[in-house]
């Protein structure tokens, strides 16, 4: 079934404060990742410069209306690349000079469930900084806008300085397959079960080690014969 995603409002939320220039440090440009004492969203990312303009041109929010129920989107045989739509940009605009550093779309269904896709350029902002950004944010909203938490971002431009380095190229790869897998409480228990290790492996572990050993034996299959292979896992540590 095609999932239809409406957009209905879209605008900048410009911050209620003016943020000064944010330097990139070393981490954020080889790996994009920086922390900072304060996250630049309404800016934009300056290339030549290496540096966000913080113009509080404002953060990108959308409202969607989506034409199905909410557990349609949980199940296996959902196009993957259907549920892009529930972004509120496309993942590799993050940086020109109009793209915004944080992005917002709200997603209600059919059924009334509610969906809310964040984004943010991971050239700016790492997942530690954007998971605490995410946890004050949704406080703030649940007690009327009172900031519980207090997150503070170290800047980190004056432990890794930048200048002069090479240009890096961080182009996306076109070959690139994305493929997703649903794993039920029962499926993982069974899995679980058959791994000896003690104590028992976590859930991740347990799916991690069956998809490893799926693809593996596939490539066995094709090729006829093993060969050395990396798989890799983005993870918070």
């Amino acid at each position: 079934m095609k999932m239809k995603v409406k957009v209905v409002t879209q605008k900048l939320v410009k911050p209620c404060k003016a943020t000064p220039p944010i330097e990139i440090c070393f981490v954020g440009r080889i790996f994009g990742s920086n922390s900072i004492q304060l996250l630049p969203a309404a800016g934009r990312y300056n290339k030549e410069k290496q540096q966000v303009d913080c113009d509080d041109q404002g953060a990108l929010l959308l409202t969607a209306q989506v034409g199905v129920d909410l557990s349609v989107t949980l199940r296996s045989h959902v196009d993957p690349q259907q549920l892009n739509q529930l972004f509120p940009v496309d993942l590799a605009d993050v940086d020109g000079p109009t793209h915004a550093i944080l992005a917002v779309q709200i997603n209600r269904f059919q059924c009334g469930g509610l969906a809310i896709v964040a984004c943010v350029s991971h050239r700016v902002v790492d997942t530690a900084s954007f998971s605490s950004f995410l946890a004050a944010w949704a406080m703030a909203a649940c007690t009327t806008g009172k900031l519980l938490i207090q997150p503070y971002f170290d800047h980190r431009s004056s432990y890794f300085p930048a200048e002069n380095l090479p240009p890096y190229d961080n182009e996306p790869h076109e070959n690139i397959i994305t493929e997703r897998y649903l794993f039920d409480n029962k499926a993982i228990k069974k899995l679980r079960q058959r791994l000896t290790s003690e104590p028992p492996p976590s859930r991740e572990v347990t799916v991690s080690t069956f998809l490893a050993q799926a693809i593996l034996c596939a490539d066995i299959a094709r090729r006829g014969e093993p060969r050395a292979a990396i798989i890799g896992q983005l993870i918070s540590i």
